[in-house]
């Protein structure tokens, strides 16, 4: 392994042992529900029949390798989507469905509201798929490989997969030497974050209609790349490290910092999701002995824990779908 990767996967902590881990990992349990990793998606999941007609949020879990679904915002259990690959990010469309980046698997799971079996396989062309978004003014899903499975060098690029299907059209930079998170604004411009060669902290848009990603230089340190979502009027760039959602004002290719969430009690963030004055986020506080949880806090307000779930290993995507 060479230097920068070694550095990079130490940074972002949920890989630095991630392929040993999720290789030798005994399925874990959490209050209500049954890990089953080592089957086929959707072979030994479960969801309860009413959780179709009710808000749901989705949790992925990179060490039992599952996806476990609560009611939102009342966080009851409705059901286990099991047999992932070390599940990563997850993001959702204008009717519901639910993406899942299976990172180890190299592909993108689609699954629809409350559904507890695939409806959608995407391959990731041998690559490990990491972030997603969907774009709503179009439908197109974007995904960020961290890296190729193809070579064990870094190489990851940025898939576009047309009405979230087909063939995807790649797009590389050579200013990224690793793409971590994406996320769409309501206009259908992309943002992406990830790391540089020397292990620094880089974001980029790809304005909408356009082929090449425009570096975005934001006017305050930021540690470690997390998820990237739009809150409804800033694109919210989230520090990993810091456990800080930053509100960013984007005027070509600079970026501004208009508000700030500190999620106290967090450690290690690398998705989250707001909605209805509230924030929900991953949190790993520990890599040696897997150990995590899913935190609730003000929003915009942050500061101290409102409410959590706990008992998870390294809980890494976080997501609410909508009923329709």
């Amino acid at each position: 392994m060479n230097k920068h990767l070694s550095v990079t996967l130490q940074r972002m902590g949920a890989f630095a042992s991630l392929m040993l881990m999720t290789a030798c990992a005994q399925p874990g349990v959490l209050p209500g529900g049954v890990s089953m990793s080592g089957v086929a998606p959707g072979a030994a999941s479960r969801m309860i029949p009413e959780a179709k007609a009710t808000d749901l949020l989705y949790v992925s879990d990179q060490v039992t390798n599952d996806v476990y679904v609560y009611s939102w915002p009342g966080a009851k259990l409705e059901g286990t989507l099991s047999g992932f690959n070390a599940p990563a990010n997850l993001c959702t469309d204008a009717n519901g469905n639910v993406y899942v980046t299976n990172y180890l698997s190299h592909d993108i799971l689609e699954y629809a509201h409350g559904g507890r079996s695939p409806v959608k396989t995407l391959k990731a062309r041998g690559e490990d798929p990491y972030g997603c978004s969907v774009d709503p003014t179009s439908g197109d899903l974007a995904v960020t490989n961290i890296s190729s499975a193809k070579g064990g060098s870094l190489g990851g690029d940025v898939l576009i997969y047309k009405d979230a299907g087909g063939t995807p059209k790649a797009l590389e930079d050579s200013r990224f030497a690793t793409y971590v998170s994406c996320g769409y604004d309501d206009r259908g411009n992309l943002f992406i974050d990830g790391y540089n060669a020397s292990d620094y902290f880089t974001f980029a848009e790809l304005p909408k209609g356009h082929d090449a990603l425009t570096n975005i230089t934001i006017n305050h340190v930021i540690v470690g790349a997390g998820g990237l979502l739009w809150n409804g009027k800033y694109m919210t760039v989230g520090d990993s490290e810091t456990g800080t959602i930053f509100d960013i004002q984007i005027s070509g290719s600079k970026g501004i910092v208009k508000g700030s969430t500190k999620l106290h009690g967090s450690a290690n963030v690398y998705q989250y999701w707001i909605g209805g004055g509230r924030v929900v986020a991953t949190s790993i506080t520990s890599f040696e002995k897997p150990h995590g949880f899913v935190g609730f806090w003000k929003y915009p307000a942050g500061g101290k824990l409102t409410d959590m779930i706990p008992g998870f290993k390294k809980p890494n995507g976080v997501t609410v779908s909508l009923a329709k």
